[in-house]
């Protein structure tokens, strides 16, 4: 645990880390939160959350999340309570993302998308517009080519002309984009562009920003970098962040999951890192050259125990309920510690309230809670600051 206001570098040495120079001047301050809710048990090795936010209503929306180990591999489905709602065997699944509204047999539906490592496809499900469960889908195991060893995935959907992609790596930083469409009554996928990512290290999670056609990957022990989404772009990176802090860098390894938490217009909204290897989470502006602004940490409390080695985590602007009325952040804890100091032997997952994050940070931070994922945005300029 870091305590609060302890720089980055006091909290590596907590850790037992070390750190070459302090981080970006006077150092980083992380301030702590603690989360409003965990689920029950999410497998063995959980790693990546998705939020599906429910079309009318918001309270009935779910979260999925993955468990990508060879015994208990699959998709488990949680209320907003935390509460199992379902689990679904699958191949080892690791990034899971949900898409909207998604044109399929003369009607739109909305699919979880996953990477599958078990046969190294790409894995999608039809989400039950009423109940958040998810169900088979003709097509929903696509192939990945020959000798491609899938790791993590993210989708994105183009707003200049309208189709719907995704993104699989692999550990070896090579990303294949897919754009994903129907045919007769099936899903089908078409291999549309392949190249290197970040410096050739370890990648595997990313998030793609539809508004803006960015795609933002993580490059576990170098830092956060930023692609064209379209597909006929050249494969050319800008690095984000780094963990270089001897020179402005405000990340540590590993750089794992992340998500885009998404404001009014184009530029307003936020993008969040997990930051793994001091348990900590970054938030970076949304625009251009996305600024790096705090730093927080989640600590035990409302009989919930501390998140520790985060992999995936996933936020939404959108008000959900009286406990996450403007925005929800799910992350990935690696093991529920309970009071006696034993450990789970499965993961959970916490859910965080957006409030605290933006009351914590030491940046006015802008909420968004009418936000609605099936519309495009509509770039108002009024704001709702927290």
């Amino acid at each position: 645990m870091i305590y609060k206001h302890l720089s980055l570098l006091s909290g590596l040495a907590i850790l037992g880390l070390t750190a070459a120079a302090p981080v970006s001047g006077p150092g980083v301050k992380p301030y702590e939160i603690v989360p409003k809710r965990e689920t029950g048990p999410a497998g063995l090795d959980g790693d990546d959350p998705a939020i599906w936010i429910h079309k009318k209503d918001p309270a009935r929306s779910v979260v999925i999340t993955t468990s990508k180990e060879d015994e208990d591999g699959g998709l488990h489905v949680f209320g907003l309570q935390g509460k199992s709602l379902q689990f679904v065997p699958a191949g080892r699944p690791d990034n899971v993302d949900v898409i909207y509204d998604f044109e399929f047999d003369d009607d739109k539906i909305d699919l979880a998308v996953a990477a599958c490592r078990t046969d190294d496809t790409l894995c999608m499900w039809k989400i039950n517009k009423k109940s958040g469960l998810l169900e088979k889908i003709p097509g929903g195991s696509q192939k990945t080519p020959a000798n491609f060893t899938v790791y993590g995935s993210c989708e994105y959907k183009s707003a200049k002309t309208g189709k719907q992609y995704v993104f699989i790596n692999s550990k070896t930083s090579e990303y294949l984009q897919y754009e994903i469409s129907e045919k007769d009554n099936k899903l089908q996928s078409k291999l549309v562009r392949r190249f290197m990512a970040g410096n050739g290290g370890q990648v595997e999670g990313c998030v793609a920003d539809k508004d803006n056609g960015w795609l933002f990957i993580g490059e576990e022990d170098n830092g956060v970098w930023k692609y064209d989404a379209e597909p006929k772009a050249q494969p050319k990176g800008t690095l984000v962040d780094s963990v270089d802090v001897a020179n402005g860098g405000h990340l540590y390894p590993d750089v794992e999951g992340m998500s885009l938490f998404y404001g009014k217009s184009k530029d307003d909204g936020y993008l969040i890192v997990s930051v793994q290897g001091i348990n900590a989470y970054n938030i970076y502006e949304r625009k251009a050259p996305h600024k790096y602004l705090s730093t927080f940490t989640l600590i035990p409390g409302n009989g919930i125990d501390e998140v520790t080695e985060t992999d995936g985590l996933a936020v939404v602007s959108t008000g959900l309920n009286d406990e996450f009325p403007a925005g929800l952040l799910v992350v990935h804890d690696d093991h529920k510690t309970f009071a006696n100091g034993t450990k789970a032997e499965q993961t959970t997952f916490k859910y965080v309230d957006f409030r605290d994050i933006a009351r914590g940070s030491d940046q006015k931070l802008k909420l968004n809670p009418k936000w609605d994922p099936r519309q495009e945005n509509d770039d108002e300029e009024d704001e709702e600051d927290e």
